[in-house]
């Protein structure tokens, strides 16, 4: 599970991937809402065997999300989200 400020407008992702690509496309779902917010071409950094992507989204205080990272058409990472 990750956890992101809500009150922040940048939120940084470290996490291990299953494939590095250098640019990704997040997909970000409101679980409650059951909205969909997708953020292409984001670099995505290497840094000490793991990815690091920096983005700006504006996340609900208590909100649960679900993030997916594509990379070339494949699945790099997914993960639950919380909002704090």
């Amino acid at each position: 599970m990750d956890y992101f400020i809500s009150t922040a407008e940048t939120h940084s992702l470290r996490f291990l991937h299953r494939v590095y690509e250098p640019y990704v496309t997040l997909t970000i779902w409101h679980e409650l809402t059951n909205t969909k917010s997708v953020i292409s071409d984001l670099l995505c950094e290497l840094v000490d065997g793991y990815s690091l992507l920096q983005f700006d989204y504006n996340f609900v205080l208590n909100g649960s999300y679900t993030l997916e990272i594509i990379g070339e058409d494949k699945l790099i990472y997914r993960s639950k989200a919380k909002a704090i």
